[in-house]
C-alpha cells in the first residue's frame, strides 16, 4: 500500500509539473473552444460589415431556411456565409446542419448583432463630432410606396483636419 501510495504521489507530482492534469486539459480545450468561436464571429461580423457597406439587406420577405429538400434562398447573410465556407473550413464545418455547433445563425442574433454594430457606429460618430466645431442636423419625412411617412436624419459636420463628414442617423416610421 506504502509503494502504490508513493507511486501516485511521484504520478501526480509528474503530471502536475508538465501541465498535464485533467483541469489544465478542460482549460486547455476550453480555450481552443472560445478561440475557435471568436474566429467564426469575426467571419460572421464581416458578413454584416460588408452587407451594411453594400447597402444589401440581411434577410429577404420568402426565405425558406432550406426546408423542402430543394435548393431555396436563404437570407443574404447564411448565402454569404455559405459561399465564403466552400473556401473556408471552419466555417464549413459551423455550417453543416448534422453539427452541433451550429449557432449564431437565428434572425434574433442577427437583429443583436445589428443592435451592437449599430452601438458602435453611433459611439464612433459621436466621437468624431465631438472635435467638430460647425455641425448640421439635416432630417427630411416622406412618403414611401406604402403611404407610410418616414423620416430620415443625418449630421454634416467639419472633422478637425477640415474634411466635411455626412452620417446617417436613423430611419423611422412616424405615427403622426
Amino acid at each position: 500500500m506504502h509503494l502504490n501510495a508513493t507511486s501516485c504521489f511521484m504520478t501526480t507530482k509528474y503530471r502536475i509539473t508538465k501541465d498535464e492534469t485533467i483541469i489544465s486539459q478542460l482549460t486547455s480545450e476550453e480555450k481552443r473552444r472560445v478561440e475557435r468561436n471568436r474566429d467564426i464571429l469575426k467571419r460572421h461580423i464581416d458578413v454584416f460589415l460588408y452587407l451594411g457597406r453594400q447597402g444589401l439587406a440581411l434577410r429577404g420577405h420568402k426565405e425558406c431556411g432550406g426546408r423542402g429538400g430543394r435548393d431555396v434562398n436563404e437570407s443574404n447573410f447564411i448565402e454569404l456565409l455559405k459561399l465564403q465556407a466552400k473556401y473556408d473550413g471552419l466555417l464549413n464545418d459551423h455550417l453543416n446542419p448534422q453539427s452541433a455547433n451550429r449557432f449564431y445563425l437565428s434572425s434574433k442574433i442577427q437583429n443583436d448583432f445589428i443592435e451592437s454594430i449599430s452601438k458602435e457606429i453611433t459611439d464612433t460618430i459621436a466621437n468624431e463630432m465631438k472635435g467638430a466645431k460647425l455641425f448640421a442636423i439635416i432630417a427630411d419625412s416622406t412618403i414611401g410606396h406604402t403611404k407610410v411617412d418616414e423620416f430620415s436624419m443625418c449630421l454634416r459636420y467639419v472633422l478637425k483636419n477640415g474634411q466635411i463628414a455626412e452620417r446617417f442617423i436613423s430611419f423611422q416610421q412616424l405615427e403622426d
